[in-house]
């Protein structure tokens, strides 16, 4: 209850038709009143609703333009972003950058001999081993169907190959069942031309 409305007369008497209308029509107007008001709030709620969903949905879609569907991890466009971040910081601060690119051995018989079924599978392994074993996860990306680019931000001492082939050994002893091949990562051999120092 909002309130009360009370019509009031010094001596009782019968009330008029007339009179009753008054009230009826004032009663009308309160309820137009009240209705109106509740339109308003109901209006601004579903406003402040349908801009939340906006906002959710265009944070939804810029983390779909940027990262892989299957694997999370980010796309060619993330990578790209990455490496400009990585390489201004490089220009500030020093340091090198090591790109480690992982692929899988014979892709195309494990499509052909299990499916697209198996095929998917075994990026979304892939995409996850490489999380764990390559924090933070946002420095890695998938780049085309089996191929996985890594960005690897070093301190000044250059170890890139070593922590290549540690990254590699790790995600050779995971289990790829029941396709059971091996995985790739190529690394740049140890000439310091090859370094992305800055």
């Amino acid at each position: 209850n909002l309130g009360a409305l009370c019509a009031i007369y010094q001596q009782p008497h019968q009330i008029s038709p007339m009179n009753l209308a008054v009230l009826q029509d004032l009663a009308a107007l309160v309820m137009h009143e009240m209705e109106l008001r509740l339109e308003i709030r109901c209006a601004l709620k579903m406003d402040d609703t349908l801009l939340q969903r906006s906002r959710v949905e265009k944070r939804h879609a810029e983390y779909l333009a940027k990262h892989d569907a299957l694997t999370g991890l980010g796309n060619r466009r993330k990578l790209n972003e990455n490496f400009t971040v990585e390489i201004n910081r490089l220009r500030r601060h020093g340091g090198s950058l090591c790109v480690l690119i992982a692929d899988i051995d014979h892709f195309k018989k494990i499509n052909d001999s299990h499916g697209h079924a198996m095929r998917d599978e075994v990026h979304a392994l892939l995409g996850e081993l490489l999380c764990q074993h390559m924090p933070p996860p946002d420095m890695t990306a998938r780049i085309c169907r089996e191929e996985f680019v890594l960005l690897l931000p070093l301190p000044k001492v250059r170890v890139p190959p070593a922590t290549a082939e540690s990254v590699r050994a790790s995600l050779a002893q995971a289990a790829l069942r029941p396709a059971q091949h091996s995985l790739n990562i190529r690394t740049p051999a140890p000439d310091p031309s090859l370094y992305a120092d800055v």
